[in-house]
């Protein structure tokens, strides 16, 4: 190979290296930086206690509507205070049923029919909407007792708008939590440095809430997770992460749901990005092209190492960091088995590889435009 060839091929193996270090190592350092210099202090106190409404979108949740409204009804906030509502995305499998048998309960029951989506159904049932706040869950969220008062206490603050509660699975067999695992920590840690500086950029769909009067209408196919704090943003309000206010989730416990649900996410993330761009303020811009659109394109900056370094094995340094990338993908292909083991740090690579496949799943939806705004839950999560 002539020399051009070979540096051009080490030039582009640098850049792919590059970005794939950016978004996963210098940004939560620059993050940080930014955290320590120019952190603000927040006000709190659980003796704050706004009206709200606790809005529960479903659709064919007939397997865990009744636990979720068992769950919402014992919650420990004022009653009078607090209006729960249920989203019925036209349900076709008894989810109707069960929730008008909690309506002589105080639960306010809307079906929308036409199957439009979370957003099209949220967007139609937002004039029953009247409390001060408005938290939104899912129907296979169930909440810790004390979540909806954690979540209130942050609102005593008048610059904060919308507050991101903690999300934690459990194992669908044996009921153990899971989050504890690298990444998950590698996550909460961005949301406690945006936190300080009143800038988290991605909320926990489950578990957040906004102050009613910074809703705007949501567009059908971006998640309400990724407009709504756009619209707060903008507004000069802050979004502030609360990890105690906890809603608990199955995890799914077949594969092809968890991986349908990370394509998912990416998909409608490309989506939001093209569609709201324009509306994303210098630090929240910087933030979300650093924390997210590079890393929804890590996999082809990891397609671009391999195919580069095949260009460059003359060289032994190059040699040995391809021999690493055949270990790391070979331990990613064994994954399943070696999570068996329980040997720390062994899943990794299978975890790494498969978000990554997902991303490149999730851009291919959405530059062929096969992402629909309704969706199906996945009944293994359930």
């Amino acid at each position: 190979m002539n020399i051009h060839a070979e540096m051009a091929a080490a030039t582009t193996w640098t850049l792919a290296l590059a970005m794939s270090l950016y978004c996963y190592l210098l940004f939560p350092l620059i993050l940080g930086l930014l955290a320590r210099l120019k952190g603000k202090r927040f006000a709190s106190t659980r003796r704050y206690e706004p009206s709200a409404t606790l809005l529960i979108s479903a659709y064919n949740e007939i397997k865990v509507i009744e636990q979720k409204l068992e769950n919402s009804l014992a919650l420990d906030y004022p009653p009078d205070k607090l209006q729960i509502i249920v989203i019925n995305d036209g349900s076709s499998d008894g989810t109707d049923e069960i929730v008008e048998r909690y309506v002589p309960r105080g639960i306010i029951h809307n079906r929308v029919d036409g199957r439009g989506g979370k957003n099209v159904a949220i967007n139609e049932t937002w004039p029953f909407v009247t409390g001060e706040a408005v938290v939104f869950s899912d129907a296979n969220s169930m909440y810790e007792q004390d979540a909806i008062k954690k979540l209130m206490a942050h609102f005593a603050d008048e610059r904060v708008g919308c507050v991101c509660g903690e999300l934690r699975y459990i194992n669908a067999e044996t009921g153990s939590a899971l989050g504890e695992t690298l990444y998950w920590r590698y996550e909460q840690y961005l949301k406690k440095l945006q936190s300080r500086l009143g800038e988290v950029l991605v909320l926990n769909g489950s578990i957040f809430a906004v102050r009613r009067d910074l809703f705007s209408p949501l567009e059908p196919k971006i998640a309400n997770d990724f407009q709504i704090p756009i619209a707060v943003a903008n507004q000069r309000k802050a979004i502030v992460y609360e990890p105690q206010a906890v809603a608990v989730e199955k995890v799914a416990a077949r594969a092809r749901d968890e991986f349908g649900r990370k394509a998912r996410i990416v998909a409608r993330g490309f989506e939001g990005f093209f569609r709201y761009y324009r509306e994303f303020r210098g630090f929240r811009l910087f933030q979300f092209i650093s924390q997210k659109f590079l890393r929804w394109n890590v996999w082809a900056a990891m397609l671009v190492l391999f195919v580069s370094n095949l260009f460059l094995l003359e060289y032994t340094f190059f040699r040995w960091v391809f021999a690493a990338q055949l270990v790391f993908y070979g331990l990613a292909c064994a994954g399943p088995l070696l999570n068996r083991i329980r040997i720390p740090g062994l899943a990794i690579p299978f975890y790494f590889c498969f978000i990554n496949l997902a991303a490149f799943v999730g851009f291919w939806r959405f530059l062929t435009r096969k992402q629909k705004a309704s969706w199906e839950p996945p009944q293994s999560a359930r």
